[in-house]
């Protein structure tokens, strides 16, 4: 059995850029006011992570990462996506 680890310096970069691409997918369906209201974050802050106007601080991507699970935007955005829970 392989186990596989990953270093700080890789979580870091992995969950900076897994929450950058999550906040780019959900903006694909909701406007940046709508993810305002979703994930209670200004919505001049999301603007500038998703235009790259700024870099997500690792303490910063993993509390929206958390806001993100704790809504369960992921699986709502699944639910939208294949007609489920209408």
């Amino acid at each position: 059995m392989c186990s596989h680890t990953i270093s700080d310096e890789e979580y870091i970069k992995n969950v900076r850029h897994a929450v950058f691409n999550l906040l780019r997918i959900l903006k694909f369906f909701y406007s940046f006011k709508g993810m305002e209201r979703l994930l209670g974050i200004r919505s001049q802050t999301l603007w500038k992570y998703i235009t790259l106007r700024a870099i997500l601080e690792k303490d910063t991507a993993s509390k929206f990462l958390a806001r993100i699970k704790e809504r369960r935007l992921i699986e709502e955005l699944m639910s939208r996506i294949t007609g489920e829970g209408k």
